[in-house]
């Protein structure tokens, strides 16, 4: 028969080892997606000044191939800058419990 007591050993080691892998994961994403939107704010910085204001750039009837790659690489800063946020949080979350988390004496 199996030590209860090992049961909930490898419960615990599971349990953690589930939360740090996904906690590393999420982080690795968030650092990716924050250098990935530093090299794009880096090479464009009319970027900057534009991410929240693209309306009167992007929504013009006439384009160019210069306002087309504008347009593209700032919907993907908007993206990166989702992707961080929402990895960011998941991270967090993985990693709170896991250096909150004992295992019991008894």
């Amino acid at each position: 028969m199996i030590n209860s007591k090992f049961v909930k050993n490898l419960k615990y080691y599971l349990i953690k080892g589930i939360l740090l892998t996904l906690g590393i994961f999420f982080m690795v994403v968030a650092v990716w997606s924050l250098l990935s939107l530093l090299q794009i704010t880096s090479q464009n910085n009319d970027l900057i000044k534009n991410i929240f204001d693209s309306s009167q750039i992007c929504n013009r009837k006439e384009k160019n191939i210069i306002s087309d790659k504008f347009c593209l690489d700032l919907q993907t800063v908007h993206w990166l800058i989702f992707v961080f946020i929402i990895s960011f949080i998941f991270c967090f979350i993985s990693f709170f419990p896991l250096f909150l988390m004992k295992n019991k004496k008894n």
